[in-house]
């Protein structure tokens, strides 16, 4: 998760393989309150080969902002939607885009959505990270120690998370099956 992981893998894939194509794909929060969580989207460049095989599998085309930090609130995501009339958020497309940019690779993101437009995250995922931007598992327990009324709503969220994943994973399978037309 974010841009300097981001990059790192990138630079390391790169090394020592020269793909035809990128799918960036994963979790995204809606800004635009007509996508509902489980919805799968995607903005993918011209030249992209999978594009009609995405839609046609039931991805809807959409605008991505990428953030630096998490959008927490419902609030946060509808200022976000004001400013950059994105669809959905996520932290990680814009520099993944760029990059296959330079070196003339067609690119893709592919994203489902984890939380709606008007729903608040059950915890601050941001200030649970790390140094390496990953979740750090003392912050979260600390976390729900001081919070203990959250583990539902948390456990609600993995619940959303999951079915929205699997959506994902349906959408890209039916794109990349061969034998659908």
């Amino acid at each position: 998760m974010g841009a300097v992981n981001t990059q790192q893998s990138l630079e390391n894939h790169f090394a020592t393989a020269a793909p035809a194509l990128v799918v960036t794909s994963g979790f995204a929060g809606a800004l635009n309150p007509d996508f509902a969580v489980g919805q799968v989207l995607v903005e993918a460049d011209d030249s992209f080969p999978l594009k009609l095989r995405l839609l046609g599998a039931g991805a809807r085309p959409a605008r991505f902002h990428c953030a630096t930090t998490i959008a927490v609130t419902a609030q946060e995501k509808t200022a976000l939607r004001e400013r950059t009339r994105a669809d959905a958020v996520e932290m990680e497309s814009a520099i993944i885009h760029q990059f296959c940019r330079t070196r003339g690779v067609s690119c893709a993101t592919v994203r489902v959505i984890s939380d709606g437009a008007s729903e608040t995250l059950p915890l601050d995922f941001g200030a649970l990270m790390d140094a390496r931007t990953k979740v750090s598992l003392s912050k979260l327990a600390w976390a729900l120690c001081l919070r203990p009324w959250k583990i539902p709503a948390l456990r609600r969220f993995h619940r959303q998370i999951k079915a929205a994943a699997a959506s994902l994973a349906h959408v890209l399978a039916q794109a990349c099956d061969q034998s659908s037309p």
